[in-house]
């Protein structure tokens, strides 16, 4: 096995006590395992739940979960690159004592979402979420657990969560913490090359670690996370972690109070490791925008991170970001060693890009496009336009895009906090428009006032100020 080049081969095996089409075959017929019968459906389709006790792949295009997994002691669950796994509910994928080998690669990432995403809110509802990967107890002498080259989205974790494990070994997973991963314990785990976007919880909006949690968190890209209480992206209390080359940004925390301290990273009793991240423009309640709560300087090398200097070679400077990669100019640009990452900095991005050789790479999970392949700097006008302004309240938001590629349109308060996303991911090249109602990501009327409209894609950056009249 080689993940870093996707070079992976799951071994098939059905699991008993699981509902899983290991080898979509409609024609094929098998025993039933114990925990229901074993359903076949055209198109290479899969329905699972219920217990993994037995090593199993799952390599069906379309996995639909109707029930929570638990994957227990001794068991392997492998899932296979290209598979989009839909959860059908509120049900969660738990690694109890066992092991997760889900590695896909650039060109098949493998998907974990919800079954209804556009019924998801950034609210403390259920509807249209699932309740996210639990690494629990697993013990720390097994081979490590792998998300690799995956997008996690539309999870959370809710303070009324039911499931909590006995306190024996790994402790138990703190409720509502972690939307999309948690763990608890001394769990071997690696999360490399993913995606986690539009999970919510109450702390920790993407990840949440406890109990003496280490896991190894590289080249990836967390935004448009969200929290009510602490830590708009990952919140680790009593644990550490290793997190290298990970870029941050558009994560938020919407506390009860602006005098709750919180940040994008919220720290209790823990020392993580800090190597080359980026992390910016991520805004809280808290009256001072913390982007890490109570860093370490010591702990914290080679990082650009908004509003703090801190740690060697540590940057307070806008990354100038196209999309989610560092434009031509960006101070983050050869700004980290990579011999300060050392064997954990992996050989590609996260777009699939061969990492520079020599001493400085890029810091976050992209390093520069290829500029040999990209319009000239210069050459591309971005444009965005906003009307009416004032707007009372509606506003129309038109932008040009010449070439295809990834956007990001924010809309930002005076003090730079975020109000609405109303359009993140791919885009074909051509003329856009979108309407902005004057309300806020939880549906919520936003009040009169000056705002920035701001618009990032891989050619350039624009932004426009509106006034909005009630």
């Amino acid at each position: 096995m080689d993940p870093e080049q996707g070079d992976f081969r799951p071994v098939n095996a059905f699991a008993y006590g699981c509902r899983v089409l290991a080898a979509p075959a409609p024609t094929t017929t098998a025993p039933a395992p114990a925990g229901g019968p074993m359903r076949v459906r055209p198109g290479g389709r899969a329905e699972v739940g219920g217990v993994v006790d037995q090593d199993t792949t799952w390599d069906a295009a379309a996995i639909d979960v109707v029930d929570d997994v638990t994957v227990t002691a001794g068991a392997t669950l492998t899932i296979a690159a290209g598979a989009v796994v839909r959860f059908g509910g509120f049900h969660q994928l738990r690694i109890l004592d066992g092991d997760l080998q889900a590695v896909g690669t650039p060109d098949q990432p493998i998907m974990l979402t919800s079954a209804e995403p556009d019924a998801w809110r950034p609210d403390l509802t259920r509807a249209g979420a699932w309740n996210g990967v639990a690494f629990v107890n697993v013990p720390a002498a097994r081979d490590s657990s792998r998300l690799r080259w995956c997008v996690l989205e539309h999870a959370k974790a809710l303070s009324d969560d039911a499931w909590l494990e006995p306190t024996d070994v790994g402790g138990v997973l703190v409720a509502g913490a972690g939307g999309a991963v948690r763990v608890s314990g001394r769990s071997p785990l690696s999360v490399s090359h993913c995606v986690l976007r539009h999970n919510l919880a109450e702390r920790g909006g993407a990840i949440g670690l406890h109990h003496g949690a280490r896991p190894l968190l590289v080249n990836n890209l967390l935004y448009d996370n969200h929290a009510t209480l602490r830590a708009g992206a990952i919140y680790i209390s009593y644990a550490d972690a290793v997190l290298v080359h990970n870029t941050l940004v558009g994560n938020d925390v919407n506390a009860w109070s602006d005098a709750v301290e919180t940040g994008c990273i919220d720290h209790q009793f823990a020392r993580p490791w800090y190597v080359g991240n980026l992390i910016w423009g991520n805004t809280t309640s808290y009256y001072d925008n913390l982007q890490i709560r109570e860093p370490k300087p010591l702990n914290v090398r080679y990082c650009d991170v908004e509003d703090w200097l801190g740690g060697e070679g540590c940057l307070v400077a806008d990354p100038q970001l196209a999309g989610f990669a560092p434009a031509p100019g960006s101070p983050v640009v050869d700004a980290a060693r990579a011999a300060v990452a050392g064997v954990w900095l992996p050989a590609r991005d996260l777009a699939g890009q061969v990492r520079r050789s020599g001493v400085d790479v890029d810091m976050g999970a992209f390093e520069l496009a290829d500029i040999t392949t990209a319009p000239a700097p210069g050459s591309v006008d971005v444009r965005l336009t906003c009307a009416p302004n004032p707007a009372n309240p509606g506003l129309r938001l038109a932008y040009h895009l010449p070439v295809a590629g990834p956007v990001r349109l924010d809309i930002h308060d005076l003090r730079g906090r975020l109000v609405r996303t109303l359009v993140v991911g791919p885009q074909p090249a051509g003329d856009h428009a979108v309407r902005w109602d004057g309300r806020d990501g939880s549906g919520r009327s936003a009040p009169s006032g000056v705002y920035h409209c701001r618009l990032a894609t891989l050619d350039g950056a624009a932004s426009r100020r509106v006034t909005l009249v009630r």
